[in-house]
């Protein structure tokens, strides 16, 4: 029945600052932007920035991206200036958190793939 989530939506109090971030910091490619909405690729699911007055970031990351190099991916955000947590190692899964510019927490995790 259902096949996969095929978009995530996030709030952001500038839509325009967001757009660069995501861009130019986490390095997506921008599919479309149409005023107040702006859609990323990430694989198979779109990232859909849109406008809000207020971003309450809540008590977990909404998603998490997954890359191939965990410690690398920590260091080049690290090294951007980007608020990065410390990487945690669960045994099958190390994951660790960056923040966006309204706060909003994102997940990055790496584990083995089969």
């Amino acid at each position: 029945m259902l096949k996969r989530i095929d978009t995530v939506f996030l709030p952001v109090t500038n839509l325009e600052r967001s757009v660069a971030w995501y861009k130019e910091t986490l390095g997506l490619t921008l599919r479309w932007k149409y005023e107040g909405y702006a859609a990323f690729h990430v694989a198979q699911t779109a990232l859909t920035l849109f406008q809000a007055d207020a971003v309450v970031p809540g008590k977990h990351e909404p998603f998490n991206f997954f890359v191939d190099d965990i410690k690398g991916t920590h260091a080049h955000l690290a090294g951007l200036g980007v608020a990065v947590s410390e990487l945690r190692d669960h045994g099958d899964v190390v994951e660790f958190t960056v923040t966006d510019p309204d706060g909003n927490r994102l997940g990055i995790v790496w584990f083995e793939e089969k």
